[in-house]
């Protein structure tokens, strides 16, 4: 049996797995539960398997569709040196929402999933009953010089092939992942860790943040999100060193219609770290 598999067995809930074809990229994405339509985009290269903690309890009261972006799980692979994010993210996106034929859709995004959420609720409001941005890109381009030597993509790719090579028996791979938490011992199941070095192995992750990091640019959206009239959950881990909260807190006044929830002592991942209180804080925002 497959990491994704023996993931969906340690997951309390009915998933189903499925995979479609959407342009040039087969999009592979889980279902489970009933109810409204919630769709989860997970952060980074992931994959759906990101959000394992919250799936259970989310199913229980949503239809959860959490898909695989390109590049991430058994989704198609992507050159992440090329990598136009609207094109390749946001559109393919859209066009799974078409698929899907949603509407009043809830949509949670994490990361740069959390930047492909807002993207499209301002081009189709009409579509998203709420929307919950999570730790997201796109409402700063401050970078550190860390992050700035890590957008030149030939040092990324000496990284990822030298100090984060992903095979098991190097422990820098699963120190990376755990770079995202404040707390570097929060405990994580074994099938998901597993799942991670799967994912990683086909596609290393900062191979992407690289790209992303280069594109930072185009990916501001603080001057557009005072269009978004749609119910909006902020979600912040206090202790992102990833995207810190200190550069981006400004930016929350510009959305008309946000809850702002910031949790102390949390990376840049709370649904994992936390997953208890993000679970719900975000059912309750949902649910009112």
């Amino acid at each position: 049996m497959n990491t994704e598999q023996n993931l969906i067995k340690a997951i309390n809930a009915d998933i189903k797995l499925h995979q479609i074809l959407i342009d040039k990229y087969y999009v592979n994405y889980a279902v489970a539960g009933s109810g409204p339509p919630m769709l989860l985009i997970h952060g980074a290269n992931f994959g759906w398997g990101m959000w394992y903690p919250n799936i259970s309890e989310f199913s229980k009261h949503f239809t959860v569709y959490a898909i695989d972006l390109p590049g991430a799980g058994r989704s198609s692979e992507i050159n992440y040196a090329t990598l136009d994010p609207e094109n390749d993210f946001v559109r393919v996106v859209e066009k799974f929402i078409d698929y899907q034929h949603f509407q009043s859709l809830h949509i949670v995004g994490h990361s740069i999933g959390g930047w492909i959420a807002l993207k499209i609720v301002l081009a189709h409001p009409e579509q998203i009953r709420c929307v919950v941005v999570v730790d997201s890109v796109g409402l700063s381009t401050q970078v550190t010089l860390q992050d700035k030597m890590i957008a030149w993509y030939p040092f990324a790719k000496l990284i990822s092939r030298i100090i984060l090579k992903p095979e098991r028996e190097n422990k820098n791979v699963e120190k990376f992942l755990r770079s995202a938490f404040h707390n570097p011992k929060t405990e994580l199941k074994q099938e998901f860790i597993d799942y991670f070095y799967t994912t990683v192995k086909k596609s290393p992750t900062l191979l992407l943040v690289s790209r992303l990091i280069k594109l930072r640019q185009s990916l501001l959206l603080a001057n557009k999100i005072r269009s978004i009239k749609n119910r909006t959950l902020i979600i912040w881990g206090e202790k992102d060193t990833i995207i810190p909260l200190r550069l981006i807190v400004s930016s929350f006044r510009s959305f008309q219609n946000a809850k702002i929830t910031t949790i102390p002592n949390v990376g840049h991942v709370p649904f994992i770290e936390v997953a208890d209180q993000f679970n719900n804080a975000v059912l309750k925002f949902l649910n009112n």
